[in-house]
């Protein structure tokens, strides 16, 4: 008994160790226990409360009020974009590039208007400024009244006016569309490529259309040219494919489409009229395109 009582008795030091390992075995236990739940209340929840946030903000209702706010503010924005011009007596062949800009035009126009004055170009009635491209038909109905255009009578440009040169656009070749001021090989070579492209021109107007041509100087070279319809080359509108009608500048990927298709589910177009059953043909693009089809039976 008195060896079985020995067995578990402990000096000072087995004491102590005892004590320290109780201790530890009782932080372990106490970690297993509530461990997991501190760590799962430490879980950053941030991403799951932006999107509980986002969902509910996008059930509410638009505040109408909020809106309608923000639409006058727009509105009122836009309308302090809207040029004001200062109406009054002007002759266009004396105005400076300031005085257009006092008038209320934007840099670009007042720049325009001065490049083609500087190029020789003058107004000699109000209809002249008319011609101007960067003048919209609003402005041009708002100043005309008070355009005064006065030319002496010995006015010497007058006496050395460009004789005008009737060279018809249809079939002028390089080097004689260079006789005309303001076209030299560049122009001349990109006027004759568009000529190409469209087939032929219907209007002298579509000189506008040159990559790089300009109002000023389209005022100067347009007197000097005619159209004559008869070199128009025109497409078979029953024959072309849509490889052939998508080459053409006004015809685009679409429309080629459209217009194969129709033929496919309807046959042969039997009038140039039929094109506008096509969405995508309206009545200003029917009248800009009409000219270079022509209806042929396969």
């Amino acid at each position: 008994m008195s060896k079985f009582k020995e067995f578990f008795s402990f000096n000072k030091a087995e004491r102590r160790g005892v004590f320290v390992l109780l201790i530890l075995i009782m932080i372990l236990l106490i970690y297993r226990v509530f461990g997991p739940f501190t760590v799962s209340r430490m879980v950053d929840q941030s991403e799951f409360d932006y999107e509980v946030a986002n969902f509910l903000k996008s059930t509410e209702k638009p505040n109408v009020q909020e809106k309608q706010k923000e639409f006058r503010k727009k509105k009122s924005t836009n309308s302090k974009k809207q040029i004001v011009l200062q109406l009054h007596p002007f002759d266009p062949n004396l105005m400076t590039h300031r005085q257009w800009l006092e008038m209320g035009l934007s840099e670009r126009q007042a720049r325009t208007i001065e490049k083609y004055k500087s190029k020789g170009g003058r107004f000699r009635e109000p209809e002249d400024f008319k011609k101007m491209y960067c003048i919209t038909e609003t402005e041009y109905e708002k100043l005309s009244p008070y355009i005064i255009i006065n030319i002496p009578e010995n006015d010497e440009s007058s006496a050395t006016v460009e004789p005008i040169l009737n060279i018809s656009l249809n079939n002028v070749g390089m080097e004689e569309i260079q006789c005309v001021r303001g076209i030299g090989p560049s122009y001349a070579k990109r006027i004759i490529k568009y000529r190409q492209l469209l087939g032929g021109y219907v209007n002298v107007s579509q000189l506008m259309e040159v990559y790089g041509m300009d109002s000023s100087r389209y005022l100067s070279i347009s007197p000097h040219f005619t159209v004559g319809l008869d070199s128009i080359k025109q497409i078979s509108i029953n024959a072309a494919n849509y490889s052939q009608l998508r080459r053409h500048p006004y015809i685009s990927d679409q429309l080629a489409y459209e217009i194969t298709h129709y033929r496919s589910l309807h046959g042969d177009y039997r009038k140039l009229e039929d094109l506008k059953k096509i969405n995508l043909v309206n009545e200003s693009l029917y009248q800009k395109i009409y000219l270079y089809f022509a209806v042929e039976s396969k």
